[in-house]
């Protein structure tokens, strides 16, 4: 997983868009002159929103391990 996962990251195209994407979001969000206090506030919104994803691809990861082996059990 260490080597495969960067070459397929390069390889997938939707991911390299919408990294792109993200990329031209920060470049805007740097013209804003935010105050600190609105850094502090666009962070946390980003960090909390970043942590629910994190926490539906590992439920959805763990759901898609368990029907692997529901259906591998099913097929033997």
């Amino acid at each position: 997983m260490e080597t495969g996962l960067p070459a397929a990251l390069r390889q997938d195209k939707k991911y390299q868009k919408a990294q792109k994407n993200c990329n031209k979001a920060n470049e805007k969000m740097q013209d804003l002159n935010l105050t600190p206090q609105q850094w502090d506030a666009v962070d946390a919104a980003i960090t909390a929103e970043n942590i629910a994803s994190i926490e539906y691809v590992r439920i959805a990861y763990k759901q898609g391990i368990i029907d692997a082996f529901s259906i591998l059990r099913e097929t033997l």
